[in-house]
């Protein structure tokens, strides 16, 4: 059985202090409730970089400022319908913090939301490869990772 494709987005915001902000989204506790970035499913021959697109519009409707940014990192882990490769993207949002509205599908997914400095950020995610994934995107975005490092 062939891996299933997933992909991970990190949506990215700027203060108007230019202050980096990150959204996380939180799941419900039937499935996990746990903290983590946009997550989903790549359709049957759907391309990675779109479906990463579409799941970032379908779990938050928010609009996007800016290209796909292909953080050029994937990973490889064990779920319940077998293994799963996700492959890693960012995307900016208009300034500030915007209010994502979550659950767009048929299916209630996540319980809340909350956008985050890095520090706060790294404090609340649950998985390493996403941490690890995370300080890739702090890298490319020139952000001081300082003080998300120790949390």
């Amino acid at each position: 059985m062939a891996p299933q494709l997933k992909v991970q987005v990190w949506i990215y915001s700027r203060t108007k202090e230019g202050e980096y902000r990150f959204l996380l989204l939180h799941m419900v506790p039937e499935r996990g409730g746990f903290w983590q970035p946009v997550t989903g499913g790549v359709e049957s021959g759907e391309e990675i970089s779109k479906a990463a697109l579409r799941e970032a519009q379908e779990e938050t409707a928010l609009s996007f400022v800016g290209e796909l940014l292909d953080l050029k990192t994937s990973f490889e882990f064990q779920s319940p319908r077998g293994i799963c490769i996700e492959h890693a993207f960012a995307l900016e949002t208009d300034v500030g913090s915007p209010v994502p509205k979550l659950d767009q599908q048929s299916y209630r997914e996540h319980s809340e939301f909350r956008w985050g400095n890095a520090s706060e950020t790294i404090g609340l995610v649950a998985w390493e490869s996403n941490k690890k994934i995370f300080f890739k995107l702090l890298d490319q975005l020139g952000v001081d990772k300082g003080s998300a490092a120790e949390a």
